[in-house]
């Protein structure tokens, strides 16, 4: 009786014995091995879970190429209202004048205002307007009449500073290509503001794709 309560305690402790040994060096449980049914199961539902993520992803880069060519439109139509044609061309030839006077020394000034102003007050005013429906503006807004705004500005300018603005055209126009010519005669074409005027309907939108897509 004792014996063999003492045998099956033994016992027992012996199948304890073989419980103990299913655990680590330290008593840590061991983490079982993933089944190799278990593991496909997994990269399966992960499979499955990008194409959902790609999909969204292809439909919001065709949202926002909509919406770039958009914004190129609605930009070009309101850039066009306020810059047409014949106010860019006029801004040109305004430019030109500007940084030649930036050129001149107090000597130079004093002779290119003295001939400046001495061309009728409708004429020097409609100038420094330089915007449609400002008093004077009619004298230089079309490519003939600041051809001769220059013409009829010349025998009043000292030989001094003639050379000069002789001199800065050419280097002007070195620089910054046909902008003064083509703001006096239409053989130079208008430049590169209204390009897109021409384009066919599905061109790409113009403008630097990269920024906009940033927006």
């Amino acid at each position: 009786g004792p014996r063999g309560g003492a045998g099956g305690g033994g016992g027992d402790r012996r199948g304890a014995g073989k419980t103990t040994g299913r655990r680590g060096p330290r008593g840590a449980p061991r983490v079982p091995r993933p089944s190799p049914s278990s593991c496909s199961l997994v990269l399966i539902l992960l499979r499955t879970s990008r194409r959902p993520c790609q999909q969204s992803n292809a439909a919001r880069m065709s949202k926002n190429g909509a919406r770039t060519a958009e914004r190129t439109r609605v930009g070009a139509r309101r850039y066009g209202a306020l810059w047409s044609r014949k106010t860019s061309l006029q801004r040109e030839f305004a430019l030109f004048g500007g940084e030649f006077l930036m050129t001149l020394d107090a000597e130079a000034l004093r002779g290119w205002f003295g001939g400046f102003f001495a061309l009728d007050q409708d004429v020097w005013a409609g100038f420094l307007a330089g915007w449609p429906g400002l008093r004077g503006n009619e004298h230089h807004e079309t490519r003939w009449k600041r051809l001769v705004f220059g013409l009829s500005l010349l025998p009043r300018l000292p030989p001094a500073v003639t050379l000069k603005l002789a001199a800065f055209i050419a280097e002007y126009s070195l620089k910054h290509g046909p902008a003064l010519m083509r703001s006096l005669v239409p053989f130079f074409g208008d430049g590169a503001y209204f390009a897109s005027d021409d384009a066919p309907p599905d061109a790409p939108p113009a403008g630097d794709a990269t920024v906009k897509a940033e927006l």
